[in-house]
This record gives C-alpha cells, sequence and structure tokens, in this order.
C-alpha cells in the first residue's frame, strides 16, 4: 500500500527508542539504580500501549484478511451458482452492485483504515471481475451471447483493476489486473486473443517495472504468462476442453 514506507519508517523509529530504553535498564541494573516515579509510569504507559497496538494489529490485520477470505469466496461461489427459477442476469446484476459497495468502502476507509481498504478494494474488484463473467459463464442461458462482447466486458473490468492498483501505488492491486487479463485471454479460447493478450501485458509489466521498479510484480506477470501459454499449449481445459496438446497456429512461435 501507498502507507507501507511510512510505517516502516515508523517502525525503525520504535526500535532505535527500544534499544535506548534498554541500554539505560542495564545502566541502571548495572549502577543498582531504582527507577524513578516517572519512569515507572512511562514504562506502564507504553506496555500499555503496545497491547493496544498488538490488538488493533490482531483486529485490523488477521481478523479483517479471514473476514474478507470468507466474504469473497462466498461471493464467487454465489455466482457461480445456476438459479433456474431467476432471471439470469439477476446474479451478474447483484454482484456488481456488491462490487461497488465494496469500491466505495474501500475509498471511505482509505485514510482510517489503509490496510483494510486495501484488501476490500481487492476483493470488490474480483467480485466485480467474477460478476462481469456470470454475463456469459455458469449460466443455463447466457445473458450476453457474444463472445466478443464478453472480452472486451472484461478486459475494460481488467483496465479498471489496473487503474485502481497503479492509482494506489500498489502492486498487490495491479497484480490482480495481471489475473483477470491472463484469464479473459484465456476464456476465449482464441489463440491468437490470447497470444496477443500475452503480448500486450508483457509490454504493459515492462513499463511498469521500469517506472514503479516493481521487482516482484515483474516476476509475478513472467510466471503468470508462462501459466497462460502451458495451459493452451494443453487444449485449455480452464474451459472445459479435454488435455491435449495444440501445435497450431504456428504464429504462436512468435510470442
Amino acid at each position: 500500500m501507498n502507507s507501507n514506507s511510512n510505517q516502516s519508517s515508523d517502525n525503525q523509529v520504535l526500535d532505535i527508542l527500544n534499544k535506548l530504553d534498554s541500554r539505560l535498564s542495564a545502566i541502571e541494573d548495572l549502577l543498582d539504580l531504582k527507577p524513578s516515579e516517572e519512569t515507572a509510569e512511562i514504562k506502564a504507559k507504553k506496555k500499555e500501549g503496545d497491547e493496544d497496538e498488538l490488538e488493533f494489529k490482531i483486529g485490523q490485520n488477521w481478523f479483517a484478511k479471514v473476514g474478507i477470505l470468507v466474504f469473497l469466496i462466498g461471493g464467487i461461489i454465489f455466482l457461480t451458482l445456476k438459479f433456474e427459477n431467476l432471471p439470469q442476469f439477476l446474479p451478474g446484476i447483484a454482484g456488481l452492485i456488491i462490487s461497488f459497495c465494496l469500491l466505495g468502502l474501500a475509498t471511505f476507509w482509505r485514510n482510517s483504515f489503509p490496510m483494510l481498504s486495501g484488501y476490500i478494494l481487492g476483493s470488490g474488484l474480483i467480485v466485480m471481475f467474477s460478476a462481469g463473467m456470470r454475463f456469459h459463464f455458469f449460466s443455463f442461458d447466457p445473458t450476453i451471447n457474444n463472445p466478443v462482447i464478453v472480452s472486451a466486458l472484461l478486459y475494460f473490468i481488467t483496465l479498471i483493476v489496473f487503474s485502481f492498483g497503479i492509482k494506489r501505488n500498489s502492486s498487490y492491486i495491479t497484480s490482480i489486473g495481471l489475473v483477470t487479463g491472463y484469464l479473459t485471454g484465456l476464456l476465449s479460447n482464441n489463440p491468437y486473443q490470447i497470444f496477443f493478450t500475452i503480448f500486450l501485458i508483457a509490454v504493459f509489466t515492462s513499463f511498469i517495472y521500469l517506472r514503479y521498479n516493481w521487482s516482484g510484480f515483474l516476476i509475478v506477470s513472467m510466471i503468470l504468462a508462462f501459466l497462460t501459454h502451458l495451459i493452451w499449449f494443453a487444449g485449455n481445459p480452464l474451459i472445459g476442453n479435454g488435455i491435449s496438446t495444440n501445435s497450431e497456429p504456428i504464429g504462436n512461435l512468435l510470442f
């Protein structure tokens, strides 16, 4: 997140102060000096503050992560279920509404709870992409039958993910766009579209690496590009095809 550098510098200052406090305590013990009432009071407040900080970290980090993960898994399962007695467009619309609510909540909490806001933002973007998929996949009667329109919608959502990631200076959010971009190419089941997607994302990744020096982002993109090409070479079983080896089109060698 964009607050990681500030938190790191704060932690360094706290570490230095803690080391100085430890050395002073050692000197007091060596000289058999009893701490003053002020010193004892300061240490008591510091201990209480450390406990409060620990509770805050647990509440904001661990419980929040588990809760968001459970909610995200439930949302994805909901969007992949087939509802016979409902209009097939309703789950997709519901998913988009939920994603917009999550994005709004993440924006509202951006300054108050920056880490929690980032997790909620990532979840909202994943739900948005899943809702876009629902308009064509996981349905008895797809709302959008044209594969070109579906791909255009999913690519547009991927651009939204990238824009949020760059705006927040977050390699974590931007990496979600890598997953949605490569997945969109595979879902098209069009070899030329898959290879062109790999090429464009590779160019984009190179630009981002040179601009922000996100080495982890570069590595993730390279791994996903390799996996995307491997899945296509295996017959693209991701969309239900049998596992086989693809050798056509020969133009894939260019990519």
